[in-house]
């Protein structure tokens, strides 16, 4: 038989779990997310480049040798608009993508979630391009922006 301190603490329990969940629910920024259920293979838009998503990583980028060899690496020039069409194709999982300098707070992408950045490369460097949600692929998640 529960007392009523236990009911009390149960009840207390479930109260900071609903408010929390309540909470961070909207916590994760959003940027005009154009969500698509996209069939696969993602549409490689022209004057873009296509990030794909999936449990394999960036573009393969597990059989690619990352993260000690980032992959992909995008090379553009100092001034270039660059345009990035990233596409999660994994089924079950989210995945996310955010570049250093570029757009550092990133994005977390559904499954079947697509999203599109622009931005001017207005400082040169070498820039990295991760995963911001933990996922079975996290650790290959590693690319590299290389702005000349």
């Amino acid at each position: 038989m529960l007392t009523s301190r236990t009911l009390g603490l149960i009840a207390s329990a479930l109260l900071v779990t609903s408010v929390s969940a309540a909470y961070y629910s909207h916590a994760l920024p959003v940027y005009n997310l154009r969500s698509l259920n996209t069939p696969e293979p993602c549409p490689s838009p022209q004057g873009s480049i296509l990030i794909i998503q999936d449990g394999n990583g960036f573009n393969a980028s597990s059989t690619h040798g990352a993260p000690s060899n980032p992959w992909p690496k995008i090379q553009v020039q100092k001034g270039d608009t660059v345009n990035i069409m990233i596409c999660n194709l994994d089924k079950v999982q989210a995945h996310g993508f955010a570049i250093n300098h570029y757009f550092d707070r990133g994005i977390a992408l559904g499954p079947g979630q697509v999203y599109r950045l622009s931005f001017i490369a207005k400082q040169p460097g070498n820039f990295v391009i991760y995963c911001v949600v933990f996922c079975s692929a996290h650790n290959f998640m590693v690319a590299e922006l290389v702005v000349t």
